[in-house]
C-alpha cells in the first residue's frame, strides 16, 4: 500500500492507495503535471495521456480480479 498526503478531510483509512493502482495514480499525476503547463511540448503531452490510459485500464483489470478475501 502506498500513503499519502491529503488535506485531512478522510479518515486514514481512505489515505491508502492499493499498490495494483500506483502506476495509474503516478501517471494521472505526470500528465496532470505536463498538461497544465504551457512549455510542454505537445507531443509529450499526448505520450503522456496515452501512458495515463493504458495504466488506468491496467489497473481497473487488476483491481476487477481482486477478491475481498484475500
Amino acid at each position: 500500500m502506498l500513503d499519502y498526503i491529503s488535506d485531512s478531510l478522510g479518515t486514514e483509512d481512505e489515505m491508502r492507495v492499493h499498490k495494483l493502482a500506483e502506476e495509474a495514480m503516478y501517471r494521472c499525476i505526470a500528465y496532470a503535471i505536463a498538461a497544465s503547463k504551457i512549455t510542454t511540448p505537445e507531443y509529450v503531452v499526448q505520450r503522456l495521456k496515452k501512458e495515463r490510459f493504458a495504466a488506468v485500464r491496467t489497473a481497473k483489470l487488476r483491481l476487477s480480479n481482486l477478491k475481498l478475501e484475500e
